[in-house]
């Protein structure tokens, strides 16, 4: 894995620095808040490799395709990920096509189309990773924590994404289609990440559970350590000097053990 966002709250985002050069925009965020617009800007300005997300996977508010295409017209990230529909692979389709028609349309061609397939079921799932793997102009294909252990075990548990995807990536490589960059949505810590040793199409992940273990006072090296769900208000919490320091404690770990 070559590259990792941490996503921090919006009351420490210089925690996102602690991993490889990269910030993981989130749309429902940038829309709500100054301070977090100004951050984006330097860190789009700065360099660093970004993802612009509608904010489906987290709690509350995301953003729909046309308004996402607004921000990437405004900050031309490195990525966007077209709204997906949890487990509805028509949709989400459908709007990657729509997307992509926006953008060809515009002339933009320096923001390329991050796909996280959807589905209802295992073969539903497969068919519409399948359908990211043969369009042309998505360039990176997502895993998403919540569909494939949904889609493999019957619930989207946060005790069972590093299993599930694990699973479905054997199931993949099995049938040739991880053959596009794969970015590993959210995570539930770095022992998952043990399984895709050495297969360089596993490029990255974004994850708070850095910083969220920290805040539990948990350490994620620690044999005994569990994923905390992320509650809804994570992004406005504050994060105590105590916090931070084991945040950063946290977030090197999982660097050291993930980035080859």
């Amino acid at each position: 894995m070559k590259m990792i966002f941490h996503t921090a709250p919006n009351t420490c985002m210089e925690l996102s620095k602690y991993g490889t050069d990269t910030f993981y925009i989130l749309g429902q965020e940038y829309v709500k808040s100054e301070e977090y617009r100004q951050y984006t800007k330097q860190a789009i300005a700065d360099g660093r490799f970004t993802i612009l997300d509608s904010g489906m996977g987290d709690h509350g508010d995301f953003l729909q395709n046309e308004q996402l295409f607004e921000l990437v017209k405004e900050l031309h990230p490195n990525e966007v990920i077209p709204t997906d529909n949890l487990y509805d692979s028509e949709k989400t389709i459908a709007n990657t096509m729509n997307m992509a028609k926006m953008l060809d349309f515009k002339g933009i061609t320096d923001t390329k189309i991050f796909m996280c397939p959807q589905g209802k079921s295992i073969d539903d799932y497969i068919k519409c990773w399948k359908w990211a793997v043969e369009a042309p102009f998505v360039a990176t294909i997502g895993m998403s924590k919540k569909t494939v252990p949904y889609v493999i075990a019957g619930e989207a548990s946060d005790q069972a994404i590093g299993k599930c995807r694990n699973i479905m990536y054997d199931i993949l490589k099995v049938r040739g289609l991880i053959t596009k960059p794969v970015h590993m949505l959210g995570s539930e810590g770095p022992q998952e990440y043990i399984h895709y040793k050495g297969d360089d199409m596993i490029r990255s992940t974004d994850s708070c559970v850095a910083i969220w273990a920290a805040m539990n006072g948990q350490f994620i090296g620690d044999p005994n350590y569990k994923r905390i769900s992320t509650p809804a208000d994570y992004f406005t919490r504050n994060v105590s000097q105590e916090d931070h320091e084991l945040a950063i404690r946290n977030m090197e770990y999982f660097n050291e053990k993930v980035l080859q």
